[in-house]
């Protein structure tokens, strides 16, 4: 529905406008609460006899560069809006006493406090993977110290056991050499003995 208020200004109804700009009635009036919000006064204005919002031609090419802004850039919806609507129109400029100016300086303050806390995060978690490190790096060491204790104990385990083995040789060995001592000694008493008794019967019998 089109009305044309006494200035001769044309205006739109909010239905008309949300589907020229191709929106559904409560995005329009979200980005209009918003834009109102933001700038701290009526910016839009209302028909005499249901005080519902009433918009421009200019206000709908406004939305309409919002929009475009809005899709092809990274800002903010309100940093988007602010910058569609900054120009001044017919009820003045939209950042009275410094409010727009606020409002983003106050939306780079949480966006910076956002950063500031994820740097934070970022750095505990680096101090926390260098502690793991860390206590990772002192268990390597422990073990590597506790296998140089095992190796060497272990050595002298072994060179124990081979003096052992050595000195099990030389007892077999003296072993066999008293065996081999004592049998020719007896084989020398038996001799003796026999030759005795050959040496008896001769005298007896010679």
């Amino acid at each position: 529905m089109k009305t044309i208020m006494q200035d001769a200004t044309e205006y739109y109804s909010a239905a008309d406008t949300a589907k020229t700009l191709g929106v559904t009635y409560q995005t329009l009036y979200n980005w209009s609460k918003a834009i109102e919000e933001l700038n701290g006064y009526q910016v839009f204005d209302r028909d005499d006899n249901t005080h519902s919002k009433m918009y421009s031609a200019e206000d709908i090419e406004k939305f309409q560069n919002f929009q475009h802004i809005n899709k092809n850039t990274n800002i903010t919806r309100n940093q988007a809006l602010q910058q569609a609507f900054g120009d001044p129109d017919k009820k003045g400029d939209l950042e009275p006493s410094g409010g727009t100016s606020k409002v983003i300086s106050e939306e780079a303050q949480v966006l910076l406090d956002g950063i500031l806390r994820e740097f934070q995060k970022s750095n505990e978690r680096a101090e926390h993977k260098d502690a793991l490190i860390e206590k990772g790096q002192q268990k390597a060491l422990e073990l590597s110290t506790d296998y140089e204790a095992i190796k060497k104990e272990r050595d002298e385990l072994l060179e124990q056991n081979k003096q052992l083995i050595e000195s099990t040789k030389e007892v077999t060995a003296a072993s066999k050499e008293a065996i081999e001592t004592n049998k020719q000694l007896l084989e020398e008493i038996n001799k003796s003995k026999a030759e005795g008794k050959k040496g008896f019967w001769s005298k007896l019998f010679g």
